[in-house]
């Protein structure tokens, strides 16, 4: 008798935990305008005409990037998708990881360096230098009509290669990619 109350109080004690002050924190939104270290936060706003530079930072959503804002991350986790539609530069370092996919359209600039990207990395529409090199892609790789520079390189790919409309033709060599290298991209 006395050890199945002492089970039952000890249920009982671990329930309350659990339901009172057991559970983590959800993190809260937040917009960055400046630089963010290992702190963990829920989706990410970078503003119009701002700079963000995340180090180590955990982002359990997504980020958005707005028209000519910068953003940099380095050893950052991102569990969403990183979005960026008019950005100025986006800049993904060695040691980040995305839990979804990266998209940088109709911006100047995009440098994917050492990225570990679980779904589809896609620069379109960019007007400056585009570097893609030595990520791993759990999805697609799209470049579609930039019109700067394209390098892609060193990476590895579980879906396809594919780049149309780029004027020069993108550059690079050593992708290897599990679907097909397509078009402008086939002997990438």
């Amino acid at each position: 008798m006395k050890k199945l109350l002492t089970t039952a109080m000890v249920a009982v004690l671990v329930l309350t935990l659990l339901l009172v002050g057991g559970r983590p924190a959800l993190a809260a939104d937040a917009t960055c305008s400046g630089s963010l270290g290992a702190v963990t936060v829920g989706n990410l706003r970078v503003p119009a005409n701002r700079s963000c530079t995340l180090t180590g930072t955990r982002v359990t959503g997504s980020i958005t990037v707005e028209t000519n804002a910068y953003l940099t991350a380095t050893r950052a986790t991102i569990s969403g998708s990183i979005i960026s539609n008019g950005g100025k530069v986006i800049k993904v370092t060695a040691g980040t990881t995305v839990g979804g996919s990266i998209q940088a359209k109709q911006g100047c600039s995009a440098k994917i360096d050492g990225a570990r990207i679980t779904r589809d990395l896609v620069v379109e529409a960019d007007r400056a230098v585009v570097s893609l090199t030595n990520n791993t892609v759990g999805g697609n790789l799209v470049a579609l009509r930039n019109t700067s520079s394209t390098w892609i390189a060193y990476n590895t790919i579980r879906g396809n290669l594919s780049c149309t409309g780029n004027i020069p033709a993108p550059g690079g060599r050593n992708n290897v990619v599990s679907g097909a290298k397509l078009d402008q991209c086939s002997r990438l």
